[in-house]
């Protein structure tokens, strides 16, 4: 299926006015904003409904999109007032919306109909199945997970007649999208609400060594622009919502110029911020250069060295200017700092700096006022003609027109208007956004007319052109229909009082069997024989799906499901909707249902409380605190892989002594959980549990036993958390 062929859209992340302006400025398609509540990045300045109707209007003027972001997941005591917050949105004319929560789909097409909307990078959309759900679902574009393949882009471009987004520069989460439960179950502030802790940007010991071991570097793919655009995608998007408006408009400015066929110097964009100097994740490798673990902050571009130190005075080998900002860096490590205070080789600093220090500036005092003063022009054609005693002048851009007429003007008794008079009036409209573009000036009478008579009309023809513009911009409508996939699939369905145990072992699952009524089996090597193991097991099983299926790794999970002994299947992400129409099927956890909207089998969130004794309540276990498509092990190893024969486990410590287990599972790609070694724990718990999961992963036999045996009797275990049940969900 085609798309028509459109221009690739350059989308800016707008988290206050300074940065929609400074991307609109700097060439920008698109921008994308979230309102001060309901959006993923709450600590953003955002927009209340007052300034989105300005920001529109400054938007519309220069042919740039607005979509709104609606990218959490929400209480059903919200939905009401986010149904009407995106009304009042539709209304004032909002491009498009970006949404995350499965939930509320039918309720807002019900009532909006004619609604774009674009589903978000946190509902973790990465593979052709996954996206066919988007489609059926009524989703006009998908905002792919930053782990998608290139390969998996192509097929859902010749597959689909989605448009396809993606992330091209800025902040990369080190989890799998929305299935980062980190700053959720430590602190209560949840990252699929909008309010992540950022906990992966804090330093760690892994393998006895302090450092940023899950802090990844910034997405840069501009070496991969063109591969992007032969692979279907049309929107190039720009994160940084939280960053400075210069930042934003370059880094809008590097990919207007690439798409352009232009070359672009990467030191610009280095120097208004850098972490890790780049990564370009997953596209068309394996390389996995993700973690940088030697800061996690901006480290700016290399200029130069420290030549000497006298006292507090640090002489360099690079000429700086007034404004500037450096850091001063020693094996990767930031060793000390300075704001420039005047031009030359010589500054102070704080820090312990040390000759042969490196020099790296991380502000370029001329480049920040060049980006934030740079402006962005609406042209326009003018035609003027003089006969009669009269002046008619007719400004145009494109099919938008107006006219005004100066009538009963005097015959020149000297002076007579001139070509030149009317052309140099109405070059002047640069403040106003409008740059002339063609002229064609017909005199056939000399007639006088004051220059203020002039220049009020060239202000008044400016402001009724700008309007007509503004007002011409109509956003598109989207016919696609709401089709309700979930009410299409056949449930598991169990008896009350049922005990779910997930394991990895076939041995542990047996000797265990006695004490639950169906095993949860998550193979951790795909490419074995997974269905021998499944036929060992001693009671009735249900197939746990990976939250991540990319590039071959579906031909080993489409092989297991294609056997008829598996009947029962749980899903963690939405491919598995289209990979399981004839299975029976039990949501898992990492889709994020937190409340009871869609009717389903489901076990409910770890990050919603459970209301309804129908679902499955994940009632103990080390739940998986984020899923990594890197590995971490080899960001461990100095980048080398290790040629694991078995997937491998390992733990890493924060500051506090709390010890996280690294998971490893295999498909075509080696993949890895960081389990909570904490665990949640509801056993004993008033969480209306009929129906109780077990996560056995992670324990040892004997441990499995006490679970086992305590959630038989409804008995507390010592230690662990109450997740949320015992704080409120932020």
């Amino acid at each position: 299926m085609q798309l028509s062929d459109k221009k690739t859209e350059v989308l800016a992340p707008a988290g206050n006015f300074e940065s929609l302006k400074c991307a609109v400025m700097n060439g920008a398609d698109a921008v994308y904003l979230g309102l001060t509540k309901f959006n993923a990045r709450a600590k953003a300045g955002n927009f209340t409904t007052e300034e989105l109707k300005k920001a529109l209007e400054f938007c519309r003027f220069y042919g740039v999109k607005v979509y709104v972001t609606f990218n959490t997941i929400y209480k059903q005591s919200e939905y009401d007032e986010v149904i009407a917050c995106m009304k009042e949105c539709c209304d004032i004319g909002v491009n498009a919306f970006i949404l995350q929560d499965f939930s509320l789909i039918s309720r807002i097409k019900s009532t909006m109909p004619d609604i774009v909307l674009h589903l978000s990078t946190q509902a973790a959309v990465h593979n052709l199945e996954g996206a066919l759900v988007a489609e059926k679902l009524g989703f006009t574009r998908i905002i792919l997970s930053r782990e998608a393949l290139l390969g998996d882009i192509e097929k859902i471009r010749q597959n689909t007649s989605l448009e396809i987004e993606v992330f091209v520069q800025g902040a990369l989460c080190v989890s799998f999208s929305g299935n980062c439960y980190f700053s959720s179950l430590v602190s209560g502030f949840s990252g699929n609400r909008g309010k992540c802790m950022q906990l992966c940007r804090k330093q760690y010991f892994y393998n006895g060594k302090k450092a940023y071991w899950l802090s990844p570097k910034d997405v840069c793919m501009q070496n991969k622009v063109n591969e992007l655009v032969r692979a279907g995608v049309c929107s190039f998007k720009i994160e940084g919502r939280m960053r400075r408006p210069e930042y934003v408009g370059e880094a809008v400015n590097c990919y207007k110029k690439i798409l352009a066929g232009e070359k672009y110097d990467i030191s610009r964009l280095k120097r208004m911020f850098n972490r890790g100097n780049y990564t370009e994740v997953y596209m068309g490798n394996d390389r996995e250069d993700v973690i940088f673990p030697y800061s996690q902050n901006h480290i700016g571009q290399v200029v130069g060295t420290v030549k000497s130190i006298n006292g507090k005075t640090a002489t360099l080998s690079c000429n700086l200017r007034k404004g500037d900002g450096v850091k001063f860096m020693r094996d990767n490590i930031e060793s000390g700092s300075a704001g420039i205070l005047s031009d030359g080789v010589k500054t102070g600093f704080t820090g312990k700096v040390l000759p042969g220090d490196r020099v790296c500036l991380t502000t370029d005092k001329k480049q920040c006022d060049e980006v934030l003063n740079k402006k962005r022009l609406v042209p326009f054609d003018l035609s003027v003609k003089i006969e009669n005693n009269c002046a008619e002048f007719i400004l145009s851009n494109g099919a938008r027109r107006v006219e005004m007429t100066a009538d009963n003007l005097a015959n020149a008794q000297s002076s007579p208007l001139s070509e030149e008079d009317i052309f140099s009036a109405f070059t002047k409209t640069e403040d106003v956004g409008f740059k002339l573009r063609g002229t064609k000036i017909e005199i056939n009478q000399a007639v006088f007319m004051p220059k203020s008579q002039l220049n009020q009309i060239r202000r008044m023809c400016c402001e009724r052109l700008k309007t007509k513009i503004v007002e011409s911009a109509i956003p598109e409508k989207n016919d696609r229909q709401y089709e309700n996939v979930f009410s299409q699939l056949t449930y598991f369905t169990s008896p009350e009082k049922c005990v779910i145990a997930r394991f990895d072992d076939v041995n542990m699952a047996n000797k265990t069997a006695k004490f639950y009524d169906f095993a949860a089996y998550s193979p951790r090597d795909w490419t074995k024989d997974v269905l021998a193991d499944l036929q060992s097991l001693k009671k009735p099983f249900l197939l746990v799906l990976p939250n991540v299926m990319r590039g071959r790794d579906a031909d080993f999970i489409k092989r297991v499901l294609s056997s008829d002994i598996v009947k029962n299947v749980i899903i963690n992400n939405v491919y598995g909707i289209t990979l399981c129409k004839n299975k029976k099927v039990l949501f898992g956890p990492m889709m994020n249902f937190i409340t009871d909207e869609i009717k389903c089998a489901k076990i409910t969130s770890v990050e919603g409380k459970n209301s309804n004794p129908e679902n499955f309540v994940y009632c103990y276990g080390k739940f998986p605190l984020m899923t990594f498509c890197h590995c971490p092990f080899k960001s461990g190893n100095g980048g080398k892989c290790m040629g694991c024969k078995t997937p491998p486990t390992g733990t890493i410590k924060d500051q506090y002594g709390n010890v996280f287990t690294l998971y490893s599972y295999r498909a075509e790609y080696c993949y890895c959980q960081m389990l909570n070694d904490n665990p949640i724990n509801l056993i004993g718990a008033d969480v209306k549990a009929q129906r109780k999961v077990v996560d056995l992963i992670g324990f040892d036999e004997q441990s499995c036993y006490n679970i086992l045996e305590s959630v038989r009797e409804n008995k507390k275990l010592p230690g662990g958390t109450l997740a949320f049940y015992n704080k409120k969900l932020e």
